[in-house]
């Protein structure tokens, strides 16, 4: 897919903010595909996720897999708009394996990482809308 081919090229990734949309169907838009995607083409560099779902919560279970497949790389820093306690607590017990080093439950996902205290010297955004016809 287009995506795993922007992940492979862009070994210098560090943020990606991926903004989910409703494209005028009553489906899920992609997500469990997407995560999938993202546990195993994202360079290594990559470790600052924002996920602004609208409509439809990817399933549990690959949100789990996602953070699975995330186990031995550098701890990543979530940001996402949701409130879902299923969600919430898996979040929860991936910081507490050190998978996940923080995760910030809505506030304004448009600030970068930088304004909540995140700071690195170089850093590349991604900004991307995923549909479902781009994830098919």
């Amino acid at each position: 897919s287009e995506l795993e081919i922007l992940l492979t090229k862009c070994k210098c990734l560090v943020e990606l903010f991926i903004i989910g949309t409703h494209n005028g169907q009553n489906s899920l838009l992609g997500w469990d595909k997407l995560l999938n995607i993202l546990a195993k083409s994202s360079p290594t560099s990559l470790f600052k996720f924002k996920f602004y779902f609208t409509y439809e919560l990817p399933i549990l279970e690959s949100f789990k897999l996602f953070l699975d497949n995330w186990k031995g790389r550098y701890p990543m820093l979530l940001q996402t708009n949701i409130y879902d306690e299923d969600l919430l607590t898996l979040i929860k017990n991936y910081i507490d394996e050190g998978i996940i080093k923080s995760h910030i439950c809505g506030g304004d996902l448009i600030r970068n990482f930088h304004d909540n205290g995140y700071i690195d010297t170089d850093y590349t955004v991604i900004t991307h809308v995923i549909n479902k016809s781009y994830i098919v």
